[in-house]
């Protein structure tokens, strides 16, 4: 005869058995390393900069970059993304002989401009993939607009808004409005 806590027993090893999870991978090295961190925390910071706000870098973004393309990117994407970093900082050395991080402010913030606009008039149709600065900007702007510095300090957090207003006066001095912190979904296809 089976006793209740035999029973009690098995059914708690069944459960932690199917709890597992079946053909986990080991802990691969991140994708990017710290100065593929730091380029993109540069790159990053030149889309947002320092105002009255803190910019892309103190907010997180380059952190939140090398999750995304570590954790959510399949491995398509992530090769992409790889490749065009290393194409950015080649064209880089190219154009100023040296890397992107020992270079002035005004040079990296020219690169970047020149390199942002030329793929922004470029990329074309929604099938064609977007280039790596393009989806740079893209965790740039999700990234900082999900941090708490984006969401709170930059747009005005409101987490219960009183009433919609369709036509609700704009200017200089109104911010946009947040309702939390929560990452949308993001693609980079």
């Amino acid at each position: 005869m089976v006793s209740r806590r035999d029973l009690l027993t098995a059914a708690g090893m069944l459960g932690i058995a199917f709890a597992m999870p079946v053909g986990a991978k080991a802990l691969a090295p991140p994708l990017l390393t710290d100065a593929d961190v730091a380029l993109l925390g540069e790159i990053a910071d030149i889309i947002i900069p320092v105002t009255d706000t803190g910019g892309a870098k103190a907010a997180g973004v380059a952190e939140f970059a090398r999750m995304m393309v570590s954790d959510w990117f399949i491995e398509e994407e992530q090769q992409r993304f790889l490749a065009g970093l290393g194409e950015f900082e080649k064209e880089t050395r190219r154009l100023h002989g040296g890397e992107f991080l020992k270079l002035s402010r005004e040079q990296r913030e020219a690169m970047v401009g020149s390199v942002l606009a030329t793929a922004e008039a470029t990329t074309a149709g929604p099938n064609e993939k977007p280039p790596f600065i393009i989806v740079m900007k893209r965790l740039t702007v999700v990234g900082y607009y999900t941090s708490k510095i984006g969401a709170s300090e930059e747009l005005e957090l409101n987490l219960a808004p009183g009433r919609y207003e369709p036509c609700a006066p704009a200017g200089p001095d109104v911010r946009a409005g947040s309702i939390g912190f929560g990452n949308p979904n993001f693609s980079a296809s």
